[in-house]
């Protein structure tokens, strides 16, 4: 393929589509043809037949359009056999036009234009760090206008019908060549319950470097999971890594000055077969899909049936079904134990392995793998098991590692940099914020204004997407400003004007301090300490605020900001149950850390309500005002006795979990912020 972006021979059926699209879009959203607009209209998730493939075509003003293909707009003129074979001896290749300037990435012009995703995603963009070095013009970063599960039709509007179909096509063969799914023959899928048959979806996305440069297209066949059945499957649910174990690994790697690395393995859950006691799973791939196949593998011309469609079984563990990711951490983690590696017992996402005396520690989280270990033999090592085993696998090195979608920066000695720099930048384009503001929300967080208008359905959705994608960034990098967050998502379910001009209050901070990340590091010793602390009565049910900040010294591994399920009857009781609630994740780390091999120590948990500390030492009330506190709140006296916890006084002004329960102002807003984040 050339620089110009020409249209390899066998993409001469899209184009055909191509036509059928209509030029005008309004910003940000794809504009179809009349044709087209037709074929979307009958979209269904009910497989195919003859008769739903047929759907009365509006006509344009100068001709009547043809019959469409229902989930592209292909003109269904022609056999999937017969476009398969076409494709293959067409020798002359069709110019592509792009749909707006280009931009040059690794040979290709792929053009960029916005398009109307599918909902959101919490899980952000990848990141977009500048590369190291640089590689001149040729290689120009995309940072903003990149796509993310676009289909079929919509690839071939944004980046060309070449692009679109290499990506779809490696995507299949590649789903054949493992076997994920064999063709069922016409005569026997006319004894398949209907109802049994799955839909699918071929999706496309840009995938990117770590440098955030577009290097591919890259496709992606997703089953339609939601229509199975759940009570079919037990224990499907597949564990991830906790972020506050991944931070903790992370602090440590940079206090050790380890070498590391991150990983993905290339179609990883394929590489895990359904199990034979499982209900059996059908889907249909439509009419492109099975054209494809047929290029792909012309011996696919006996599964495809009357209306163009194909019907496979599937024995692989298919993106999209709900079993798929279980069975994908029961495969990866058999063979991390077969290889030497030892299951962390408090995460059973985490692994170690001892490399010639060295501990070599591997995350996991689904198909990414964080791996370190001050010897950089280990992660060689690893590197070449995980590929004999599985394929290809895609490493990267160095001090700045993309991992998901966070920047992980080790350049500095002894601390980790980590940021989420594109995914604030998308929140603050977003939100249309102009001016910032010097603190995420004003002293008036928590009263509501009864008589302020509700917002409107839409409004609601947008606020309510909004919120979410702030929880996600404060649950990781920014915890300043989980505490509005927090109470905003309390508001989610009727949200008012006021509600909206919070949540503006919170991304205008964002656009002040964007360039603010969490640093993290250990102290002198391998020790979690835990600041809790609670702000009474402030909820307008009556209800307490608690708030807490877990770290190993600089740094929050992690922070939690939340109301009280309990009406209390004083301070000293909201404090007590503030602590009582975050002891045990104190005890949890503790235990956490203890299992990768450092040396228990006590943890401590820092209080500044000398009342407090007095009923969590004596185990049991203390006056009169005390009696009505429930046993459950002492649970913590136990954990002192046996030497797992020391509690200590922390003064008011260096409490660091002030910052979570408090709508803070000023300095001391500054100088807390400064202390969670261990920045300047």
């Amino acid at each position: 393929m050339d620089d110009e972006g020409v249209a390899t021979a066998e993409s001469q059926e899209f184009l055909r589509m191509r036509e059928l699209y209509g030029a005008g879009r309004r910003a940000g959203e794809l504009t179809l043809g009349t044709a087209a607009q037709s074929a979307v209209a009958a979209r269904s998730d009910e497989p195919t037949t003859p008769e739903a493939e047929q759907p009365a075509a509006l006509p344009s003003e100068q001709e009547e359009a043809e019959p469409v293909d229902s989930e592209l707009g292909v003109p269904d003129t022609e056999h999937p056999a017969q476009a398969a074979e076409r494709w293959e001896a067409a020798e002359q290749p069709l110019q592509v036009e792009a749909a707006e300037q280009p931009l040059q990435v690794d040979a290709r012009v792929l053009p960029i234009v916005p398009v109307q995703t599918h909902g959101y995603s919490l899980r952000p963009p990848r990141s977009t760090t500048a590369e190291p070095g640089g590689r001149g013009v040729a290689r120009a970063l995309i940072t903003e206008r990149h796509v993310y599960n676009m289909t079929v039709a919509e690839a071939i509007e944004k980046r060309g019908t070449t692009l679109a179909m290499e990506a779809s096509k490696a995507e299949l063969r590649q789903l054949h060549e493992r076997k994920a799914f064999v063709g069922i023959k016409p005569s026997a899928v006319k004894k398949l319950p209907r109802a049994k048959i799955l839909p699918c979806k071929l999706f496309l996305k840009d995938k990117k470097s770590p440098s955030g440069v577009i290097e591919k297209l890259k496709a992606r066949l997703v089953a339609g999971g939601h229509r199975q059945d759940y009570a079919d499957y037990e224990g499907v649910a597949s564990p991830t890594v906790a972020t506050t174990s991944l931070f903790t690994v992370l602090a440590i790697s940079a206090k050790q000055g380890r070498k590391r690395m991150t990983t993905d393995i290339t179609g990883a859950y394929l590489n895990a077969r359904r199990k034979s006691d499982m209900e059996r799973v059908y889907m249909r791939l439509n009419k492109v899909n099975t054209a494809i196949m047929c290029a792909v593998d012309p011996s696919w011309r006996e599964f495809i049936l009357d209306d163009g469609s194909s019907v496979v079984e599937v024995l692989r563990a298919l993106y999209g079904l709900i079993e798929s990711a279980k069975l994908w951490y029961e495969e990866i983690s058999s063979y991390l134990v077969e290889l030497g590696f030892v299951k962390n017992t408090y995460d059973e996402c985490v692994f170690n392995y001892d490399y010639k005396g060295k501990q070599c520690t591997l995350v996991l989280y689904v198909d990414d793998y964080f791996i370190d270990c001050v010897d950089g033999g280990a992660l060689d090592f690893v590197e070449a098991a995980l590929a004999k085993k599985y394929g290809a696998v895609t490493r990267h090195d160095g001090d700045v590692l993309p991992f998901l979608s966070m920047d992980l920066d080790f350049t500095t000695s002894g601390v980790v940099r980590i940021s989420m720099p594109a995914y604030v930048d998308e929140i603050i384009k977003e939100s249309g914020v102009t001016s910032a503001k010097p603190t995420p929300a004003s002293a008036h967080l928590f009263e509501v204004d009864g008589d302020s208008p509700l917002l409107s359905v839409e409004d609601a959705r947008i606020f309510h997407s909004r919120v979410a994608k702030l929880l996600y960034l404060a649950k990781r990098t920014r915890v300043d400003i989980l505490l509005p967050v927090n109470f905003l998502c309390t508001r989610v379910q009727s949200p008012t004007e006021e509600d909206r001009w919070k949540l503006a209050r919170v991304c205008r901070y964002l656009l002040g301090t964007r360039s603010l990340s969490l640093n993290l590091g250990v102290g002198s010793e391998y020790v979690f300490t835990m600041y809790a602390d609670a702000s009474f009565g402030v909820h307008l049910d009556r209800r307490s605020h608690s708030g807490s900040v877990l770290t190993l010294g600089y740094g929050v591994i992690s922070g939690k900001s939340t109301k009280q399920h309990i009406v209390t009857k004083s301070s000293t009781e909201a404090e007590l149950v503030a602590s009582s609630d975050s002891g045990g994740e104190l005890i949890h780390y503790g235990n956490f850390l203890s299992a990768q091999g450092y040396t228990k120590k006590p943890s401590i948990l820092y209080q500044d309500n000398m009342s407090t500390i007095q009923l969590l030492k004596n185990g049991r009330a203390s006056s009169d005002r005390t009696k009505h506190v429930d046993i459950r709140y002492f649970w913590l006296r136990d954990r002192i006795a046996t030497g797992d916890l020391k509690v200590e006084h922390m003064p008011t002004g260096d409490m660091w979990a002030d910052l979570l329960t408090k709508p803070l102002q000023g300095e001391l807003f500054q100088k807390l912020r400064n202390l969670v984040l261990n920045c300047s």
